[in-house]
């Protein structure tokens, strides 16, 4: 997945990995565009920490992010699609 989100700097944009904000680290985060982008392992599934994802979601929200979320399932069986969908949302296609 990193390796082809840093071929987005192509195209100016700017990701920065396992990036700290706030009380929080982002999987991934374009700091220009206010975009915050999750790969959810099964552990996301669990009651608790579907709770934590959610006050994260709604902090990160409040502070002005958007929020991409995408399951290491879809990640590894469909790169292509979750990077053409990242790049959508950022405009680039």
């Amino acid at each position: 997945m990193w390796r082809a989100l840093r071929e987005l700097k192509a195209d100016g944009i700017h990701i920065r990995r396992q990036a700290p904000i706030g009380p929080y680290v982002a999987d991934f985060v374009v700091f220009s565009r206010n975009l915050v982008i999750e790969i959810d392992g099964d552990i996301h599934a669990l009651p608790d920490q579907e709770q934590h994802d959610e006050r994260r979601t709604a902090w990160l929200s409040a502070e002005g992010f958007q929020i991409l979320r995408y399951s290491s399932l879809q990640v590894h069986e469909n790169l292509e699609g979750v990077v053409l969908d990242i790049r959508r949302r950022l405009d680039l296609d």
